[in-house]
């Protein structure tokens, strides 16, 4: 699977609109969903204009999962010696598709394209009510780096 090009990109919105509402649904103190089409067209175009990767997979000539991976250079600093790697910042499957595979294939895809561009690493985060995102990258091999804990204010 090539990369999705710029002009798919609004087959992309319904599907990032899906994964968000997920989000809305567990953190609604968190996520809204009043963000119309176009501006999570402008979004998706705003993170592939500044380097992001999508990958896509279709199904029956509908896009049905995607991908986006933001690449990142970090400079050597102070503290951290300098180094590339991706963020695997969405993941989204068409409930319809789910355990077929097409995430493992989407992200291989993703390590494929890595590979070519010398980067040997990426991450991801994900919000802690998501243990099916846990179980899932766990089986594509990423492993716990760093635990970030959060506590609201009772008002």
């Amino acid at each position: 699977m090539p990369r999705l090009s710029p002009h798919e990109l609004p087959e992309v919105v319904p599907l990032l609109r899906a994964l968000h509402a997920h989000h809305v649904n567990h953190l609604p103190n968190v996520f809204h969903d009043e963000a119309s089409s176009g501006a999570l067209l402008a979004h998706l175009e705003t993170q592939v204009k500044a380097g992001a990767w999508v990958f896509g997979h279709r199904e029956d000539g509908i896009l049905s999962a995607y991908l986006m991976a933001v690449p990142e250079y970090l400079p050597r600093d102070s503290f951290r010696n300098a180094r590339k790697c991706i963020l695997l910042d969405h993941l989204y499957v068409a409930p319809a598709l789910r355990g077929a595979g097409l995430a493992q294939v989407l992200v291989a895809e993703m390590e494929a394209e890595m590979r070519q561009e010398d980067i040997g690493e990426w991450r991801v985060t994900h919000h802690a009510f998501n243990d099916q995102a846990q179980r899932f990258f766990s089986l594509q091999g990423a492993r716990p780096a760093v635990h970030v804990l959060g506590k609201t204010l009772g008002g």
